[in-house]
């Protein structure tokens, strides 16, 4: 499987300033965020929100707040989803809304 790269943030500044990005790819739901004076990267399975999720089904990371950080953080992004595809697969197919 080609692994194309998905995760994009618009931009450093964006997180420095407080705030948060998220996105979804094929069943895996994602977030990088400002925690600790650190980037903070989590994934968890469709259907719900970062804040409605079980902690239980998120895998936190966590990344220096520069530049570097941020592009390690959109790779570890990326890495989690195609590390366990069938888990994002399923987590799609069983979508409730």
């Amino acid at each position: 499987m080609e692994q194309k790269p998905f995760a994009k943030v618009p931009g450093l500044v964006y997180l420095q300033a407080g705030g948060s990005y998220s996105g979804s790819h094929q069943g895996m739901r994602w977030r990088i965020f400002v925690q600790d004076g650190q980037f903070a990267a989590a994934v968890w399975p469709n259907p719900w929100n970062y804040a409605h999720t079980d902690d239980a089904l998120k895998t936190h990371a966590q990344f220096s707040a520069d530049e570097d950080g941020l592009h390690e953080a959109e790779r570890w992004v990326d890495a989690q989803y195609y590390a366990d595809v069938p888990r994002w697969k399923k987590a799609a197919e069983s979508e409730t809304f």
